[in-house]
């Protein structure tokens, strides 16, 4: 996750889901090299051309989903809102929030994992994911939890 803009007035963090778009790319070239080990039995080809189908299918599926979505988060304090922008491979998604709605910037984990994600609470208890791929070290999530709290404090 990157601060591309800190200024008084406008706060802009973007986060790339690299971890996933590794997986992504490691499940595409296991199906296509699947597809191109030399078996002469027919029915081992069978089976390999369809374990590379799923891997395939598997890969499309995961490439078109929400986890693969670049967020952008801009706070903009001249209209006291967030904008909230997911890019993704076919669409793009634009939500907007008012301040007044944002209570509390925390960080997330799931059980024992090292790497964590952000999430805003608002203020009818449901959360908004900076990066839903948990993909976040201790350090930076801090980094940013305090940069956004601090901004926000300031309206």
């Amino acid at each position: 996750m990157k601060v591309l803009l800190n200024t008084e007035t406008k706060l802009v963090l973007r986060h790339y889901p690299l971890l996933n778009w590794g997986f992504t790319v490691l499940f595409l070239i296991i199906g296509i090299v699947t597809f191109l080990i030399p078996i002469v039995d027919s029915d081992q080809r069978l089976i390999a051309h369809l374990v590379a189908w799923i891997f395939i299918i598997f890969t499309v599926f995961f490439a078109l989903s929400k986890l693969n979505k670049v967020v952008v988060w801009s706070f903009d304090k001249s209209i006291r809102t967030l904008f909230v922008e997911e890019r993704g491979l076919l669409n793009t998604t634009v939500s907007e929030y008012a301040f007044r709605e944002i209570r509390n910037v925390q960080i997330e984990t799931e059980l024992d994992q090292p790497l964590y994600s952000i999430s805003l609470i608002l203020s009818d208890n449901r959360k908004l994911n900076l990066c839903l791929d948990y993909s976040l070290f201790a350090n930076v999530a801090e980094e940013r939890v305090n940069c956004i709290s601090t901004f926000l404090a300031q309206c």
